[in-house]
C-alpha cells in the first residue's frame, strides 16, 4: 500500500533536509512547492503575485501526487503543513486514494531556525527568500502539532538527521 509522508514544520526547522534523507531510505517521490516556485517564478516573487503563483504550484503538485499514488508508489510531501485543517485535508485525500499517511513533526529551536533561514537566504537554490519580518509574520500562522494528533516527532537541533 503506498504511503503518502506529510512533512510538517515551520520555516527553517529542517524539513528538506530530512525530506531528502526520507527519499533515500524509502524510495518515495518527493515533492517540493519552494522547489517547483522557485523554478518557475524565481526565489523571491513579489509580494502581489506570490499567493496566485503559489496556488497555481500547489494545484499542480496536487495532480502530481495524487497521480503517483494511484500508480501504487509512495510520496513525500515536504509542504510544511501549517494548519491542521490542511493536515486532515490531505489525510482525507490520501484515504481516498486508499494510501496510508505518516505526519512528521519536525522542529528546532527559533534561534536554529532563523539561523539556518539566513544560511539558507545566502544561496537560495531551490528555496524562498526569508526576511526576519516575513519570519515573524508568518509564525502566527503556523499550528504545532497538538494532542490528539498522531506524528512522528524529528528534533533537528542543529545536528544532522541520520
Amino acid at each position: 500500500m503506498p504511503t503518502v509522508h506529510l512533512i510538517h514544520g515551520f520555516i527553517g526547522n529542517g524539513k528538506t533536509t530530512f525530506s531528502r534523507e526520507l527519499e533515500i531510505v524509502s524510495g518515495a517521490v518527493r515533492l517540493s512547492p519552494d522547489e517547483v516556485m522557485t523554478a518557475r517564478y524565481g526565489a523571491d516573487p513579489p509580494a502581489s503575485r506570490f499567493k496566485r503563483c503559489l496556488r497555481a504550484v500547489m494545484k499542480a503538485l496536487d495532480r502530481k501526487w495524487t497521480r503517483i499514488i494511484r500508480e501504487g508508489k509512495s510520496v513525500i510531501l515536504d509542504y510544511g503543513f501549517w494548519t491542521r485543517k490542511q493536515r486532515n485535508r490531505f489525510r482525507k485525500m490520501a484515504a481516498n486514494l486508499g494510501a496510508d499517511t505518516v505526519l512528521y513533526d519536525v522542529r528546532c529551536g527559533e534561534r536554529t531556525a532563523l539561523r539556518r533561514v539566513h544560511a539558507r537566504n545566502r544561496d537560495t537554490a531551490g528555496s524562498l527568500y526569508i526576511s526576519d519580518n516575513t519570519f515573524r509574520i508568518l509564525k502566527k500562522d503556523f499550528e504545532p502539532v497538538r494532542a490528539g494528533e498522531k506524528a512522528v516527532t524529528i528534533r533537528t537541533g542543529g545536528r544532522r538527521l541520520r
